[in-house]
């Protein structure tokens, strides 16, 4: 059986907005009768750093090398800042612990929260299940009942809620792992797809991205630097 065994929660440890954040989500997994587990997220480091302390490498080479790649940090320069790169090598961090845990997992952003459980349908492999949009709060969107059918879709955007098999999550690694942390986790997943995995809408959509103050501007913790609502 290929049902999610539980949410893995991207948090940033330290962080009093991002923990509470997190709670939030937790809260509305266990109301949904789910489990959940906390990744404490990759933070305050550069770039290259953040690539390392995922299990991977960003060189020189691997740079000049991505000038060739569509969607890449060449040309998208703004997934090198130090909120994005620590995001990308988070995601990396949970993709590795989908596979320890060798069942499919949610992996949620601390800005996500759910409604309804979504164990009632089975993962396939080699897809990118997205489970819910952004939402300028809680009670804009309300789903009328459990995932009843999944529906392919070209492309998305934000990383906030997804499921994978460990089997996908382990192509994602190595997708990475042959190039190098060249990408943003936006555009290799769901933005621009670099991945080149399909992606499937899981309808209705059992949770939403809701509307607060980033923290993805928090480097180092005494300089918030706030960069919007829908930033990270």
């Amino acid at each position: 059986m290929n049902n999610i065994d539980c949410g893995l929660i991207i948090r940033r440890q330290g962080n009093k907005r991002s923990e509470s954040y997190a709670k939030i989500c937790a809260d509305s997994l266990e109301f949904s009768n789910m489990k959940h587990e906390y990744i404490d997220a990759i933070q305050n480091v550069d770039y290259k750093t953040a690539a390392s302390q995922a299990g991977l490498t960003f060189t020189e080479e691997q740079f000049n090398k991505s000038k060739e790649l569509k969607n890449s940090v060449a040309e998208h320069p703004e997934c090198m800042e130090m909120g994005n790169a620590c995001c990308t090598a988070s995601h990396v961090k949970a993709w590795r612990r989908v596979v320890e845990i060798d069942k499919p997992c949610a992996i949620l952003e601390h800005d996500a929260y759910v409604f309804k459980n979504f164990r009632n349908f089975e993962i396939p492999e080699d897809v990118l299940v997205h489970l819910g949009p952004r939402m300028r709060d809680t009670k804009t969107y309300v789903p009328r009942g459990r995932v009843r059918r999944l529906i392919r879709i070209p492309q998305s955007i934000g990383t906030h809620g997804y499921a994978i098999t460990p089997k996908t999550a382990q192509k994602l690694i190595d997708g990475l792992e042959s190039t190098g942390m060249v990408y943003g986790v936006d555009h290799y997943l769901f933005m621009s797809n670099a991945c080149g995995l399909d992606i499937i809408a899981a309808d209705p959509y059992p949770l939403i991205c809701w509307s607060r103050e980033s923290t993805m501007g928090d480097t180092p913790e005494h300089n918030p630097g706030f960069r919007g609502v829908w930033a990270g």
